[in-house]
């Protein structure tokens, strides 16, 4: 018996919002700035592709492809285009202390980037 594979996409299970969410948030948790951009690849990929991207956020396909390859390494007002395009928000979340810490110590931990969201997209249309 002969078995034939394709490669994994991640982009093949992101069927909607709710779910790319899930994995981008699950990217951004690992502070890897690579998964994260092949997250936001993936994601892209699911909504119709980089070429509908570059449509969207005004970017050239290959800055896009640049930006969000193995090696890529953009720009925040690129992640923030391609977030807004892809329909997520970047929001921000303080995280838990673990101990209590002194007011004005250096030990105080930083608020930090935690959390993306789908947003939706507001209508145009006017009502009949």
């Amino acid at each position: 018996m002969k078995f034939t594979t394709k490669p994994f996409d991640a982009a093949d299970y992101l069927k909607n919002n709710e779910v790319r969410s899930f994995y981008l948030t699950e990217a951004l948790e690992t502070h890897d700035p690579r998964l994260i951009m092949r997250a936001l690849g993936a994601i892209a990929r699911s909504k119709g592709g980089i070429t509908q991207l570059s449509r969207l956020t005004g970017l050239t396909r290959e800055g896009l492809h640049r930006a969000l390859g193995e090696d890529g390494n953009p720009e925040f007002a690129t992640v923030v285009k391609v977030l807004d395009a892809l329909g997520f928000t970047l929001t921000a979340s303080a995280r838990k202390q673990k101990k209590a810490v002194a007011r004005g110590s250096s030990l105080r931990r930083k608020p930090v980037a935690r959390a993306v969201t789908a947003k939706p997209k507001a209508s145009h249309r006017k009502a009949a």
